[in-house]
Order: C-alpha cells, then sequence, then structure tokens
C-alpha cells in the first residue's frame, strides 16, 4: 500500500473517531432548544448553560413590592387643606374617649356634661343654649375626608366598670383614585346606678368626596344624624 492510501486510511479513521465522541458528547448534554421557544423546559446551550427564555418567567426571583400588601392613607378636614395622618399610638388615648378630661359629668357615661374651663361660643348668630350634649354628637366640622389605596376599617369598643360601653366603627374605601366613601357608627350606652339615670346614644355620619380628574373641582358630601336618648 502506497503512502497515499495510507493518508486517505488514516484520515477517514480521524474523521470516524471524531464522530464518535461528538455523538457521545451530544447524548451526555441536554437538548438544545433555540431562544423564545414554546417548551417549559430549561433551555440550554452547547456548554450547559442555561439560555434566557423571554416567554417563560420565572416567578421565585422576582422582585418584591413593598406595597403590594400595605396600605396609603391619609385625610384632610372639612375648612382645611393640610395632610393629616391616622395617629396609632397611646399616648392622647382620650382622643378616642368622647369625654374630655376638662368636663365633669352626671357621674355617667353619656349623661350631660360641662367644662371646667372658660370656653365661650366664638360662632356668629344666635345660639339656643342647648349644648350639654355636644361632647356626643358626630360634628360637620370632625369630619375626616380620606383618601387611601385600600378599604380600612377601624372598629372600637369599650367596656365599663357598670355595664357601660360605647361602640365605633369607621369604614372608609376609594371607589375610584378621585372618589372615596367614608362612614362612622358610635353607640354609647350606659344603665347609671339610679333607675332614671340610663343613656342611650346613637350617632351615624356618611361622607364622600370627589375630584375631578384635572383636580380644579372638589365636591363633598357629609350626612349626619344624632339621636340621644337620656334619662
Amino acid at each position: 500500500m502506497d503512502s497515499k492510501h495510507i493518508f486517505y486510511s488514516l484520515l477517514l479513521a480521524s474523521a470516524l473517531s471524531l464522530g464518535v465522541v461528538n455523538g457521545v458528547v451530544a447524548q451526555s448534554l441536554p437538548s438544545i432548544n433555540r431562544p423564545g421557544s414554546s417548551t417549559s423546559q430549561p433551555q440550554y446551550d452547547r456548554n450547559g448553560r442555561v439560555l434566557p427564555n423571554a416567554s417563560r418567567q420565572d416567578t421565585g426571583f422576582k422582585k418584591r413590592d413593598n406595597l403590594a400588601d400595605s396600605i396609603t392613607i391619609n385625610y384632610r378636614l372639612f375648612d382645611s387643606t393640610r395632610v393629616l395622618y391616622l395617629d396609632s399610638s397611646i399616648n392622647n388615648f382620650y382622643n378616642r374617649y368622647p369625654v374630655p378630661p376638662d368636663y365633669v359629668t352626671l357621674s355617667n357615661f353619656g349623661a350631660a356634661a360641662k367644662s371646667i374651663l372658660f370656653k365661650p361660643m366664638l360662632k356668629p348668630g344666635w345660639d339656643a343654649g342647648f349644648h350639654a350634649f355636644d361632647i356626643y354628637r358626630l360634628r360637620v366640622e370632625d369630619t375626616r375626608f380620606f383618601q387611601t389605596t385600600r378599604p380600612y376599617t377601624e372598629l372600637g369598643y369599650l367596656l365599663g366598670s357598670t355595664s357601660e360601653q360605647m361602640v365605633n366603627i369607621v369604614h372608609t374605601q376609594n371607589v375610584r383614585p378621585n372618589f372615596n366613601l367614608a362612614f362612622q357608627y358610635r353607640f354609647i350606652n350606659s344603665p347609671g346606678n339610679f333607675k332614671n339615670q340610663n343613656t342611650n346614644h346613637n350617632s351615624f355620619r356618611i361622607n364622600s368626596n370627589y375630584t375631578s380628574n384635572n383636580k380644579r373641582y372638589n365636591a363633598y358630601l357629609v350626612l349626619i344624624t344624632n339621636k340621644f336618648l337620656a334619662s
């Protein structure tokens, strides 16, 4: 056999061995898929690295939204443009109790009360002078117009030593980003120590506020009813 035939024989043997090696490597590595294919299996290149797939999202590495499970709420009063926030501290707990610390009552929760400090009436116009139950009623001046990203409910229950009780419920939510509804109900009841000393008060308030899309116009609605029963 001459040198030419030997050269071709060695070249053919090298090609056959290279094909066998490539076949073994191809079987050992995962299948190669093109990026963007619809398969749900991981995609690899020739070196075994995972190929990025735009159609498949890995939720394990998804960035967390810090506002996904939180609420952003604020409010302002009817006659003010100052934005206020809810106070969850207990430093001024008497703010959640309708009887201020400078008032005296007829020793019964919900009974007539008056201030021991001098507080003149500064509103113009005629006044009938019946203010013995003013601290228990819901007023337009205290109406809070909320803006919230999620529905918010506040439940309060107060129980006294002689069966005095107070229930306070506040709920608000934004029907639309520029339209809010709020509801408040307060119930005060006390049997008293004497036969004709019982009190029973019910107060409701429904308010809403609407802002136009261009933020040039605002509309407000306040409905308040106070019903006081005292022996």
